[in-house]
C-alpha cells in the first residue's frame, strides 16, 4: 500500500472571486480622463476595503481612495479613477489593482484606457490656382478629416502682421472656415 504525502504550502492562496472592469476610453496624450464607481456594502456588518497602493506607485492610474476603513452596512462609498496620460505610450494599456475586503473575498479592478493624439488629415498638401485672370476670383476646395478616436479641434495660423510686410500675395488668399473641431470618424 502506498501512502501520499501532502504538502502543505504556508503562503497563502491567491484567489480572486471577481473581476470589475472600468474602461476609461480614448484619453488624448499628455491629458488626465476619469471615471466614477461606487463600492457598496451589501454585508450584515461593517467592513474594510484596501487597494493594494504598491502596484499604483509609478503607474498612470490613480485613485481618490485607497483605503475605505470602516464601509458600514448598506453604505457606499464613491471613488474616481483617473488616468493620467502625460508620458505614456499611445495604445492600450490595462491595469490589474487588487482590492481587499476584511473578511471577505479578493477581487480585482480592472482599468483600461486607449491613449491616443488628434490627428488631422488633409486631401492635398498643395493648392494651385492655375492661372487666374486680373480682376476674377478663383475657389478651389480642400478636405479635412480625422481618422482617429478623439475629436480635432484646428485653427488657421497666419502670417504676424511684422512678417507680411511688402508682400504682395497677403489679404489676396481667404480660407473659409478658419477653424473648426473634427469628430472621429
Amino acid at each position: 500500500m502506498q501512502v501520499f504525502q501532502q504538502r502543505v504550502d504556508k503562503r497563502p492562496l491567491e484567489l480572486y472571486l471577481n473581476k470589475f472592469k472600468i474602461n476609461i476610453g480614448n484619453v488624448v496624450i499628455d491629458k488626465q480622463k476619469s471615471k466614477k464607481f461606487k463600492i457598496i456594502n451589501y454585508g450584515f456588518r461593517h467592513t474594510a476595503v484596501t487597494f493594494d497602493e504598491k502596484v499604483l506607485k509609478g503607474s498612470h492610474v490613480k485613485l481618490s481612495v485607497t483605503k475605505i476603513p470602516k464601509l458600514v452596512t448598506k453604505g457606499a462609498c464613491q471613488i474616481i479613477v483617473t488616468f493620467d496620460a502625460k508620458k505614456a505610450a499611445i495604445g492600450k494599456h490595462e491595469m490589474q489593482i487588487p482590492l481587499e475586503v476584511k473578511n471577505g473575498p479578493r477581487y480585482i479592478l480592472i482599468v483600461q484606457a486607449n491613449v491616443t493624439t488628434p490627428e488631422l488629415t488633409l486631401t492635398r498638401t498643395e493648392l494651385n490656382f492655375k492661372r487666374v485672370i486680373c480682376g476674377q476670383r478663383m475657389t478651389t476646395y480642400i478636405r479635412f478629416s480625422n481618422e482617429k478616436e478623439v475629436e480635432c479641434i484646428w485653427h488657421l495660423v497666419s502670417k504676424r502682421p511684422d512678417e507680411v510686410k511688402g508682400d504682395p500675395s497677403y489679404n489676396k488668399f481667404a480660407m473659409i472656415p478658419t477653424s473648426g473641431v473634427l469628430y472621429p470618424g
